[in-house]
């Protein structure tokens, strides 16, 4: 996501320019020193679509291009520091879709493509030094995808393609977070990351899903969350670490109306879970250091429920069949459970 780019120093105070055709209209408007601005609504296919630059300070790069049947879109872009760079801000065949765009600090990055969408949004905010964002809305419709990075360094990446009516929300505040959200050719879910705090890293994904909804929030230092949603439909995931170098891997594949609620408060704890069937229920809690849990629930209408307070507790489960119930409570040090069902 970081980059160094060679830019054209042109020596101008202030300037602006419109460009117009098919009812298109472009504004740039620079002030400072060595900024470059491109524009390109020259496609004739491309109607009643507007760009708006805006660039205050020295170095700063924008290119925006709208192209193909764009109808009734936008690109707002507003860069304020040094050494901004945007890059590849693309509308192609979009209609009713908006880019909205701030960065205020230095050298931060960024990309977004809208192509063959339809009433999608994405917005980005960036304040600080180093940050990279990416956006990407490939035949969707109706798509929301919404940044903000507050600090250094920090990366988002935002993907939607072949989906419709999906909502995703990513915030940053601290110093090298990498936060990943993915939705394909699912509809109808909710994808929300919270890190603050340095170097967390956390990634959600949703594939050929209905009305998934995962949620993330990382308050510390080096903590990581993976989660898949896929195949499934009206699944609900929430995880929540507060402490350093906490993991969690988590998948829901083929699964309907199963839930997944994870707490880590600590250190080096680590929890690993799959769902795969119908109304499965799990709430895993840890607190204190190098606490585990691995859980494997298939078939129906299960329910786990642990709670792991203390150092090097371990656990271990499975259910399958239909209507398993386990309720696990462990105290203190290197106590070890396991559950098959």
């Amino acid at each position: 996501m970081k980059a160094n780019f060679l830019v054209m120093a042109v020596a101008l105070t202030t300037f602006s320019a419109h460009l117009q055709a098919n009812n298109n209209t472009s504004i740039v408007q620079q002030t400072g020193t060595g900024n470059m601005a491109m524009t390109d609504q020259s496609d004739f296919s491309t109607q009643n679509s507007t760009i708006l630059q805006v660039q205050n300070g020295n170095n700063n790069f924008s290119e925006a291009t709208q192209f193909g049947t764009t109808l009734n879109s936008s690109i707002s872009h507003t860069q304020i520091g040094n050494a901004n760079t945007s890059l590849n801000l693309e509308q192609e065949n979009a209609e009713l879709s908006s880019m909205t765009i701030l960065q205020n600090g230095d050298g931060n990055t960024l990309s977004n493509f809208q192509i063959d969408s339809i009433g999608t949004t994405l917005s980005q905010t960036l304040f600080g030094t180093n940050n990279g964002t990416a956006g990407t809305q490939i035949r969707s419709s109706n798509d929301t995808a919404i940044s903000l990075q507050q600090g250094d360094s920090n990366t988002t990446l935002l993907t939607q393609i072949d989906s419709t009516d999906n909502f995703m929300d990513m915030t940053q505040d601290g110093t090298n977070n990498v936060g990943v959200s993915i939705q394909i050719e699912s509809s109808l879910g909710t994808v929300q990351i919270l890190q603050i705090g340095d170097q967390n890293e956390s990634g959600i994904s949703h594939s050929l899903s209905i009305s998934d909804f995962a949620s993330s929030t990382q308050f510390g230092t080096g903590n990581i969350f993976s989660l898949g949603q896929s195949a499934g439909g009206n699944n609900f995931a929430i995880g929540d670490q507060v402490g350093e170098l906490n993991t969690v891997s988590a998948n829901q594949s083929n699964s309907s109306f199963s839930q997944l609620n994870i707490s880590q408060q600590g250190m080096q704890n680590s929890q690993t879970l799959f769902q795969t069937g119908s109304q499965i229920s799990s709430w895993t809690t840890q607190s204190g250091m190098e606490n585990s849990v691995m859980s494997n629930q298939s078939g129906m209408n299960h329910t786990l429920t642990s709670l792991q307070n203390g150092t090097l507790n371990s656990l271990t489960a499975n259910q399958s069949g239909t209507s398993q119930l386990s309720n696990v409570t462990q105290l203190g040090t290197s106590n070890s459970g396991t559950i098959s069902q």
